[in-house]
């Protein structure tokens, strides 16, 4: 997941028969989040982990919730943040357990 602006495009004047597409730097980022993601894990962009962490004493679930930085190859891994010019944090998601 990521947090961003998008751009709806319509390809050709017909609007039955054109292509619709969804562009923006947020939707890459979010598609290239989605191939590092393991089965059933689910992986957040730095966008979307400071809304939930501002969020946190207001949600259950994020209050039961543990997130943790991927370790990201940097050499593979140079997508820049919408925020600075450094690169972009991803963090997983734990369900914290309660004994």
């Amino acid at each position: 997941m990521t947090y961003g602006y998008a751009l709806v495009v319509l390809y050709g004047n017909n609007l039955e028969k054109a292509h619709i597409d969804i562009i923006g730097s947020s939707i890459s980022l979010a598609s290239k989040i989605v191939s590092i993601a393991k089965p059933n894990q689910v992986l957040v962009g730095e966008s979307i982990y400071n809304i939930l962490l501002s969020s946190v004493s207001h949600n259950d679930f994020l209050n039961n919730s543990k997130f943790i930085e991927i370790n990201l190859d940097p050499t593979k891994w140079k997508y820049l943040s919408h925020f600075d010019a450094e690169v972009c944090i991803v963090y997983t998601i734990i369900q914290k357990t309660s004994r």
